[in-house]
């Protein structure tokens, strides 16, 4: 699930869809986030985010969810521009909820685009 999209061909099945020719634009405004649900327990370790310079966020965090209890939070802090970028978490825990918050953006009207957004697992 996605805060927002800006048209119908720049959906969320696009961030997983490994394609640089497609991707996800939120709409105006701040607070924009990405809800992954997962069907399996999955111990997370990093996860990996090409935005499009311009719109990349700010003010970000991760929070973890094992079903729907709240386990982990940590921000991070995407550099705006369009390649490949990876954060690690600094402890990891097995989640089937992943939300990421973009509570602002650097574009100024508070647009979010990604290309591909990668869930590393811990071994």
């Amino acid at each position: 699930r996605v805060s927002s999209n800006i048209d119908k061909f720049s959906n969320k099945l696009n961030l997983i869809d490994k394609s640089n020719d497609s991707c996800w634009s939120s709409n105006n405004g701040k607070n924009q986030f990405i809800l992954i649900k997962l069907k399996n327990f999955f111990k997370l370790k990093q996860f990996n985010l090409t935005f499009q310079g311009g719109f990349s966020g700010k003010l970000c965090q991760i929070l973890l969810y094992k079903d729907d209890d709240f386990v982990y939070q940590q921000p991070f802090y995407p550099q705006d521009n369009n390649k490949l970028q990876s954060f690690y978490l600094q402890e990891i825990f097995e989640v089937n909820k992943i939300k990421l918050l973009f509570n602002d953006s650097t574009d100024f009207f508070g647009r979010i685009t990604i290309y591909n957004l990668d869930l590393i697992r811990s071994d």
